[in-house]
């Protein structure tokens, strides 16, 4: 007889009382707590009119085992998981676009290295006038400036 009475008040903890019960409390409270929002929630008479059963009683029987407490912390579970899936999503992103801002000054620093070697080795050779000799100070600024800008844009790209 204890034993029957440890089973009344908890029948999950027996399958053969959970097959005598007549409704599936577990899978109301699931259809109840699982829903994928608020608003597709059913209300607890939505429910009742469902299974078949009372509605006063299925109320009584949400409140004592805090269903709404349950079914609020299912919602917050679920935001968080999509948040951190978006979360994920988005780090991919930018470290993508990352790599290509760092790249697209990688190569920018490449031509410009490669320019201004040229501007000096067509000074060393001696090519042209003294005037088409030498590198221009507005060459160079502007060759600075651009190398600045890149440097900049590589770091950012790096963190």
């Amino acid at each position: 007889m204890a034993i029957v009475g440890i089973f009344r008040q908890d029948p999950t903890r027996c399958r053969f009382w959970n097959s005598l019960a007549k409704y599936n409390w577990q899978k109301i409270k699931e259809e109840y707590i699982h829903a994928p929002d608020e608003a597709s929630r059913p209300t607890l008479e939505q429910l009742a009119e469902t299974h078949g059963c009372a509605p006063s009683y299925l109320r009584e029987k949400a409140a004592s085992e805090n269903w709404k407490v349950e079914a609020e912390r299912y919602l917050q579970t679920v935001s968080n998981k999509r948040q951190e899936q978006k979360s994920t999503a988005l780090a991919g992103d930018l470290a993508e676009w990352d790599a290509r801002c760092y790249n697209a000054a990688k190569a920018g620093l490449i031509l410009l290295s490669s320019r201004l070697q040229g501007q000096i080795e067509d000074a060393r050779k001696g090519n042209g006038s003294d005037e088409e000799k030498a590198i221009s100070y507005q060459t160079l600024d502007d060759m600075a400036k651009a190398l600045e800008r890149l440097q900049k844009i590589g770091r950012t790209a790096l963190g």
